[in-house]
């Protein structure tokens, strides 16, 4: 997989340096418009993508002949022999980044005593035999030819791990067997098998799993009360506040309550709600209580027999001593069944006063319409 996230890489960079597409011209706005693709270096707010394809640039250069036609390739960066770029040969000549082929080519000739005020003369006779051609180009990528209209020509050659030439047959295969690795072990009972044709209609065929249900409040068992509970907790504000209630197995007010508290953060309101509304039940002799929440990791706390989260330490040890104390049982269900005690919550965050209800003619407007739907 590492070979084959190497190529796309490679082939990234060929798009970068060889269309005009509107992603090629994209990075080429963002990370080269003030200089040369070859001259660029990872930086340390570079994504991942690019310095990905930066650091395969050199091996994809390597691969890359320029053919002149117009001359509008760079005349230090761009390869147009078989040597490699004139910037790698000569790194400490002092040039000019900017400057194109086409001002070392008169009439459709190289101009010798230009090329000779700048390399040496063993340089300028290799650079005198590579072709002038024609604005007609064409591109060979992984045995795929095209014919293109424009002013230069790249000549791709990209080799595989080691090998100069690679099996196609033997890519497709590793390729396939990934995927087919990757799908079987999502979906163990796919059947995904080879060859590739079946292989693609089968894949196309899979889809997630749904399953639907109704989620709402549901009553507790005779002789059990049901206790939901709820933290707010407004960062910017530093606000906290808790909300519960408590029902019997008809669904009826037996207590609500909803108060400001002092909390770090959103765990810790919903736990000191919690407590609070067990220490209510224990006050009050309901020693069958079924204590409801919407938060996982609270409730995955409660249930662990090992240390807890610091910050919340001493709040779940009260919390499982009274649990200790009394037949309770610890549930989750959906915040959508859980709306009462909520509203209850953000009601105390936003007013900052406490409020006790010992009926559901008590509660606030917006709670009652939701007691009633729960009801």
């Amino acid at each position: 997989m590492e070979d084959i996230s190497n190529m796309l890489a490679m082939k990234r960079w060929r798009r970068i340096r060889s269309t005009s597409s509107l992603w090629a011209t994209f990075i080429r706005n963002k990370y080269c418009v003030r200089s040369h693709f070859g001259s660029k270096k990872i930086a340390p707010g570079n994504s991942h993508a690019w310095s990905h394809i930066l650091k395969m640039r050199d091996i994809a250069e390597n691969h890359i002949v320029w053919q002149v036609n117009s001359g509008s390739s760079n005349f230090w960066w761009d390869n147009c022999s078989l040597n490699g770029p004139l910037e790698k040969l000569f790194p400490d000549n002092p040039r000019n980044s900017k400057l194109l082929v086409r001002e070392f080519i008169s009439d459709g000739q190289w101009n010798t005593n230009k090329l000779k005020e700048l390399l040496p003369d063993q340089l300028v006779q290799q650079i005198q035999i590579i072709p002038i051609g024609i604005k007609t180009r064409k591109i060979n990528f992984f045995g795929l030819s095209r014919i293109m209209a424009s002013s230069q020509t790249i000549v791709h050659g990209i080799s595989y791990g080691d090998q100069k030439n690679f099996n196609k047959y033997r890519l497709k295969q590793q390729i396939t067997c990934s995927i087919e690795a990757a799908v079987n072990k999502a979906y163990p009972n796919s059947g995904l098998k080879l060859p590739w044709n079946s292989f693609c209609d089968t894949l196309t065929r899979l889809r997630p799993g749904y399953k639907s249900f109704v989620v709402r409040w549901l009553k507790p068992d005779m002789g059990w009360v049901m206790l939901n509970t709820d933290g707010s907790f407004l960062q910017r504000e530093g606000k906290a506040s808790l909300g519960g209630t408590v029902r019997d197995e008809y669904g009826d007010i037996i207590m609500a309550f909803s108060t400001p508290a002092t909390a770090q953060n959103h765990n810790i309101a919903e736990a000191q709600a919690a407590l609070c509304g067990l220490n209510w039940c224990k006050q009050n002799g309901f020693s069958q209580v079924i204590l409801e929440l919407d938060s996982l990791y609270i409730i995955e706390i409660l249930r662990k027999d090992g240390d807890t989260n610091y910050k919340l330490s001493h709040i779940v040890n009260k919390i499982k001593d009274t649990i200790n104390m009394l037949n309770i049982q610890i549930k989750h269900c959906y915040r959508e069944a859980n709306q009462l005690a909520d509203s209850l919550a953000k009601r105390a965050v936003e007013l900052q006063q406490s409020s006790h209800f010992e009926s559901s003619h008590q509660l606030p407007r917006q709670a009652k319409g939701l007691y009633l739907l729960d009801k």
